[in-house]
């Protein structure tokens, strides 16, 4: 595994800004959604913005929500060139929010 980062998509600093690496990521624009009614809507977009700062250099990544709970090792599912592994939250859909803003 490579660094930790954790993704702030309040577009402020923080508190914990010297405790965790952060990226701190801009909300999606007003015109996209009102953020005091569905802020989860930011994530994706914050996902989004990071990678297009930053030089990944892992050949994988892991998105994980504050509050996840690892009870074992996380098997990797991934395999090069294929498609992503991941569970389908239904109340995030990123093509949706994220085409909207590009």
């Amino acid at each position: 595994m490579g660094g930790f980062t954790r993704l702030l998509h309040s577009g402020e600093p923080d508190d914990l800004m010297d405790e965790v690496p952060t990226f701190v990521a801009q909300p999606l624009p007003n015109s996209v959604v009102e953020h005091e009614s569905y802020p989860v809507l930011n994530r994706p977009y914050a996902f989004l913005q990071w990678i297009r700062a930053t030089n990944i250099t892992e050949d994988f990544i892991l998105m994980s929500e504050p509050d996840h709970i690892f009870l074992r090792p996380i098997p990797n599912l991934m395999r090069k060139d294929e498609w992503p592994a991941a569970y389908p939250f239904f109340y995030i859909e990123p093509a949706q929010v994220i085409t909207s803003c590009i």
